[in-house]
């Protein structure tokens, strides 16, 4: 993106400080990027300090997909995907312009997605539209079982398309740090007393840092 890291020039301490307190990077220090950028948005909902906006992991997968649709593949030949994800305040999506010609999944009521045929000349990229099938988002899903999901996904789809292997290595790298930030969470939650909550955690941090770097380092 930018060649820039988040955070960048500060030392680990300080990064680790500002996430800790919800401090977000600053557009400001990347104007290059315009600020309709997919990916600078998709990082600003994914670091937001409500719940509502950040999206799932399926929502994830899907942006990701849409954007390297964008940029891989000609508008006749690519997939009408559209982002899961409004930002708006209720949270509900519009589908009133999705283009309903196109071959797209079609969700289903138990949470899952199906393939209608796909499009012929969009095989070279893999099978990217299949993405939401191998992928549970029911209420009782958990992060882990997002993410051993999502590794199983991109190990087939590397086989057929490269660039996939960066998206792959994103998803599993944000869902350790979502494992991190969990289990610090009910640490501190549990009836242990605040002193021993802290240095049970001083480990869960320092893994937490080392996945943010892996992160970020995947940007570049």
């Amino acid at each position: 993106m930018s060649g820039k890291r988040p955070f960048d020039g500060l030392d680990e301490p300080t990064i680790l400080l500002r996430i800790l307190q919800y401090k977000q990077p600053r557009q400001e220090d990347h104007l290059e990027l315009p600020s309709s950028d997919l990916l600078w948005s998709l990082m600003r909902r994914c670091w937001s300090i409500n719940r509502k906006p950040r999206p799932t992991m399926q929502e994830v997968v899907r942006e990701l997909t849409s954007y390297i649709y964008d940029k891989q593949s000609s508008p006749l030949s690519r997939p009408s995907h559209r982002p899961v994800f409004n930002a708006n305040e209720d949270g509900d999506g519009d589908d009133s312009d999705a283009n309903l010609d196109a071959p797209n999944p079609v969700a289903t009521t138990t949470g899952r997605t199906t393939e209608l045929a796909p499009d012929p000349s969009s095989e070279a990229l893999g099978s990217v539209t299949k993405v939401e099938e191998y992928i549970e988002l029911d209420a009782d899903s958990t992060l882990r079982r997002e993410t051993f999901a999502a590794r199983e996904v991109f190990e087939r789809l590397n086989l057929e398309s490269k660039d996939m292997v960066v998206v792959g290595r994103y998803i599993e790298a944000a869902a350790k740090i979502g494992l991190n930030l969990l289990e610090i969470v009910q640490t501190v939650n549990s009836n242990e007393d605040m002193s021993t909550g802290l240095g049970s955690n001083a480990r869960k941090l320092a893994d937490l840092l080392e996945n943010l770097k892996e992160l970020s380092g995947l940007f570049y």
